[in-house]
């Protein structure tokens, strides 16, 4: 048996990875796994437009506006030439 640590399987995902494992929890109706994940890579990356974005649209959807504010905010900030 050979050891593989080098392989893209065992590799750690990375923060768009989770970003995009989040976004389809939040698809799939699983709102708060969704913001679990969203919260650990903003603890990791603060300024990770997308999460900020997700999870300001995510508040939106739980009709928390004033909490997803200043994430959408943030992700305007981080990525202006994102039209999302």
């Amino acid at each position: 048996m050979s050891h593989r640590d080098s392989s893209p399987e065992c590799a750690a995902p990375t923060l768009d990875d989770l970003c995009g494992n989040a976004i389809k929890l939040q698809v799939a109706g699983r709102l708060e796994l969704a913001e679990q994940l969203y919260r650990r890579i903003l603890q990791a990356e603060p300024a990770h437009a997308a999460a900020n974005h997700c999870i300001g649209m995510l508040n939106v959807q739980l009709q928390r506006p004033a909490d997803g504010l200043p994430h959408l905010l943030a992700a305007l900030e981080s990525n202006p030439q994102n039209p999302d």
